[in-house]
């Protein structure tokens, strides 16, 4: 399975000599030195719930548009950024503090207009798993003397396909145990669990009315995750009191509808 993320949540550039400057907004993100200023950019993702999967390959891709010094040998360097930062008020100044060694690194001599492409397998990884937090990257030169200016572009860029994406490719952990916990509510209307992939998993749903009205529930399945049909009749649930619902059928998705009340829903599951 693939998952692309894109555009990012956050991205931006800073320059030296400009400290306190910030370049919010701006179409590009530029990495390097010109004109006795220097470039760095960050970038961050927010990244999908894929716990129960394994990561097997996770791919930065940037867009690069413009090459400075085609002729120049070009060593790019990515590294985890380790505290927060925000992409309005960021500048040469007030950078974020970053991991050593770098995470990552691509050469770049003539290319232009093509993706860039850095693995990032170990990093995304880590932060699914919570071994680091996710505050993004940052890419700058090994070489911030030499006259070395590249550009990529930024999510501000008006063409979705040049944007900035991360790409997750992943499958399902077969000897992995699923326990996920909910706390919802609703009022006269039904809502709804998002969809959850089903197809080869034992699993259940256990529900407890933690509010102080009945509410009612039921479990939904369906092939797709777009149409659903009814795999069990609507259950009563009285203030305090736990149900459980299991499937009768095999399906891909499945999830729960609920309204009247606050509910605490349980999915536990386990690959068969």
């Amino acid at each position: 399975m693939v998952k692309t993320i894109k555009p990012p949540r956050s991205d931006t550039y800073v320059v030296y000599p400009y400290i306190y400057g910030s370049p919010f907004w701006q179409k590009e993100l530029l990495v390097g030195k010109a004109y006795n200023k220097v470039y760095r950019s960050y970038i961050l993702f927010d990244l999908p719930d894929l716990e129960g999967y394994e990561i097997r390959s996770a791919t930065l891709s940037l867009y690069l548009f413009f090459n400075s010094s085609p002729v120049t040998c070009k060593s790019l360097k990515l590294f985890r950024v380790i505290s927060s930062w925000d992409e309005k008020f960021l500048n040469w100044n007030n950078q974020p503090f970053v991991a050593l060694p770098e995470e990552g690194e691509v050469i770049i001599t003539g290319e232009v207009n093509t993706f860039i492409d850095f693995n990032v397998t170990n990093l995304v990884r880590n932060w699914l798993i919570g071994d680091s937090a996710n505050f993004g990257v940052l890419l700058r030169m090994a070489n911030e003397a030499q006259n070395n200016l590249i550009g990529f572009k930024s999510r501000e860029e008006g063409y979705s396909d040049y944007w900035p994406k991360l790409t997750i490719h992943y499958i399902r952990n077969l000897n992995n145990k699923i326990d996920q916990k909910f706390i919802v509510e609703s009022g006269i209307n039904w809502n709804f669990l998002s969809a959850i992939d089903v197809l080869t998993l034992n699993y259940s749903f256990i529900i407890e009315n933690v509010g102080n009205t009945p509410g009612e529930v039921v479990l939904e399945v369906g092939a797709d995750g777009i149409s659903w049909v009814r795999d069990s009749e609507v259950k009563l649930v009285l203030p305090r009191q736990i149900l459980i619902l299991i499937p009768s059928v095999i399906t891909r998705y499945a999830r729960v509808a609920y309204r009247g009340s606050k509910f605490k829903i349980y999915f536990q599951g386990r690959s068969f």
